[in-house]
């Protein structure tokens, strides 16, 4: 068994890659900027196993607040997938250079 973190875990990729990890037996923190139907699905079935951490990855001390929630709950941290990512729908004419700044920095 091993354990490790999960952002972007609420839909999608994140929530499915979230899902088969807790599967297979490993302990999980997941990290999302909302509680949604599927998180509350797999802290049902995976209640022992899985935890949750809201947060947005965007905000340093959202952040930090969660990796201590991760260091504090997991036995080790073995693996962590960086799965969160946010999208602009603006033009490039349209955007700022703080928008962009946040969508790197989230992203990469």
């Amino acid at each position: 068994m091993a354990a490790g973190i999960v952002t972007g875990c609420g839909q999608g990729i994140g929530l499915a890659t979230t899902g088969r990890l807790l599967r297979q037996g490993d302990q999980v923190v997941g990290i999302s900027r909302t509680l949604t139907p599927g998180i509350s699905g797999l802290l049902r079935r995976f209640d022992s196993s899985f935890h949750f951490v809201e947060c947005d990855i965007g905000n340093t001390e959202q952040l930090s607040r969660s990796l201590g929630v991760c260091i504090d709950v997991l036995p080790s941290i073995d693996y962590a997938v960086a799965n969160a990512g946010i999208r602009s729908r603006s033009s490039v004419n349209d955007s700022s250079l703080d928008l962009y700044t946040e969508v790197f920095g989230v992203n990469t």
